[in-house]
């Protein structure tokens, strides 16, 4: 039988942070998708763009390494339906693609050369010519999903979370007022 070495305090508070904060993100993502399965109607609207970009970036940060605390472990990464693994990959991919990077792949442009503009697009260029980006668009349908897998995020995190806060202060003194977490042995 092989008994786990408890972590050590400093490490708890790590996890506790990158769960906070990762709750804290999804709720964001959620409440991007909510914004945008209730007001925009097409990739046309004015906020599509802003919406599937805070969306998407939202959802993705906690499963981006950074410098100061790494990404949340694997086991985040796994779903009960592989609907959920789907449009986990798609919007970490989305991230990647075209709203933190610029693929070439994906975000082909055109020259277009005078009189093959759609109607209505005035050339940028004093001799005529004008350029066209391929977008990238997802379907309203992507962002029920996302709004439903936040949720499903959300739900293992507030659980997560409460464990790792009795862990670390159940049967503690803790001060009457705010308290900053701060990653270390002490409080």
């Amino acid at each position: 039988m092989t008994h786990r070495k408890p972590m050590p305090r400093r490490q708890q508070k790590l996890r506790l942070y990158k769960l906070g904060l990762a709750r804290s993100d999804f709720a964001a993502s959620r409440r991007a998708c909510e914004l945008m399965n209730s007001h925009v109607r097409g990739h046309d609207h004015p906020l599509y763009f802003h919406l599937f970009s805070s969306a998407v970036v939202a959802y993705a940060k906690p499963f981006v390494d950074n410098k100061s605390f790494g990404s949340l472990p694997n086991e985040w990464r796994k779903f009960e339906h592989e609907w959920m693994a789907q449009v986990h990959r798609d919007a970490i991919r989305a991230r990647h693609e075209v709203i933190a990077h610029n693929d070439a792949s994906v975000r082909k442009m055109w020259l277009l050369p005078p009189g093959s503009m759609p109607e209505g697009v005035k050339a940028a260029g004093a001799n005529g010519l004008s350029l066209k980006i391929e977008g990238y668009y997802v379907s309203g349908g992507f962002f029920a999903s996302l709004f439903h897998l936040c949720d499903y995020q959300i739900h293992r995190l507030n659980e997560a979370v409460d464990e790792q806060l009795c862990s670390l202060y159940e049967g503690l003194t803790i001060p009457a007022g705010e308290l900053l977490l701060n990653i270390d042995d002490d409080l």
